[in-house]
């Protein structure tokens, strides 16, 4: 029963992960629609680094 409530938790926090991903994105591409290009780079890269960070999580 334990493994199976961590199991879940680590499902939640991969599935927050992925909206945190999403939600970056939808970001940048406001960003780049209002010419921002500058603005666009920085959460770019921020959105890379949260990937990068959730795959060594999740490795």
């Amino acid at each position: 029963m334990h493994l199976a409530f961590f199991y879940v938790l680590l499902q939640q926090s991969y599935a927050w992960s992925c909206y945190s991903i999403l939600r970056y994105a939808i970001k940048v591409i406001n960003l780049v629609n209002e010419g921002d290009i500058d603005s666009a780079v920085t959460e770019r890269e921020n959105q890379i680094q949260i990937a990068l960070d959730i795959k060594k999580t999740h490795d």
